[in-house]
């Protein structure tokens, strides 16, 4: 899902696109990790005295113990069983195994919303991934989001996913997808306190002429999100952010412009 794709469909005169929202709970933590990958994803080193003074039972470590020799070490390196968020394939892993699941929900490739792709050739049903997160769209009125997204949850209860029931939202008009917000069930709007945020930063980085480049692009990424929505992009500052160590401070900043 990007900003990019919502911002590319056409409504007709006096239509409302609607939205459902479905999430699982913790997602990342449910995909289990292949053993032999396990490895790959070690944490640093923790005695076994930590362990126990943690809470930890011998019988709980000894459960939990994987390594190669019979008897256990006295430093030990706990490795994750879980494609755990952050990792770089963890995010592909679970959008392929929602998009796997929706396709047994009767959602089909025609249907989906997103970037690379063509668009749908119906607004009555559109759905877009974002990791754990599947949103439901559509223009045929009150409701119809919600059959589709029903089949959807039983099939993730058969794939034994747990929701998060408290992320959901059900048949909005007014709904933040994403990071972008669909308004009144026509425009597609960045959020307001972020909006605020990007102009104070903007009106401190010109006041004080130094910002490091870690705070600069962290700015810039939130600015090119919402200019997703206009297909525009920035200038620029590429150079700037990877011209000195990310925490350095820079004196005279000077531009941060936008192309047209």
């Amino acid at each position: 899902a990007s900003p990019s794709v919502f911002a590319s469909v056409e409504l007709q005169p006096g239509a409302e696109l609607r939205v459902t929202k479905s999430d699982g709970r913790c997602f990342f933590d449910q995909l289990l990790l292949q053993t032999a990958l396990r490895p790959y994803l070690g944490r640093p080193a923790v005695s076994r005295e930590e362990f126990l003074a943690e809470g930890l039972t011998h019988d709980e470590l000894e459960a939990a113990y994987e390594g190669d020799s019979k008897v256990m070490p006295e430093r030990l390196w706990p490795c994750s069983r879980v494609w755990g968020m952050g990792f770089a394939w963890s995010s592909f892993i679970a959008q392929e195994s929602l998009l796997a699941v929706c396709s047994k929900a009767c959602l089909g490739e025609q249907e989906a919303l997103a970037p690379g792709k063509p668009l749908p050739r119906s607004t009555e049903l559109m759905f877009s991934l974002a990791a754990d997160d599947v949103m439901f769209f559509s223009t045929a009125g009150p409701g119809a989001t919600m059959a589709p997204a029903r089949r959807l949850e039983e099939q993730m209860a058969a794939a034994g996913i747990i929701k998060l029931d408290a992320k959901d939202e059900n048949d909005l008009s007014t709904a933040i997808c994403v990071g972008v917000e669909l308004v009144d069930g026509t425009w597609w709007w960045p959020l307001v306190p972020r909006i605020w945020s990007i102009l104070l930063a903007v009106a401190a980085v010109c006041t004080r002429k130094r910002a490091s480049p870690a705070a600069v692009l962290a700015m810039h990424g939130v600015m090119q999100w919402f200019d997703l929505l206009l297909a525009s992009s920035f200038v620029h500052t590429a150079a700037f952010t990877n011209a000195a160590p990310i925490g350095a401070i820079v004196r005279s900043v000077t531009c941060l412009e936008t192309s047209p």
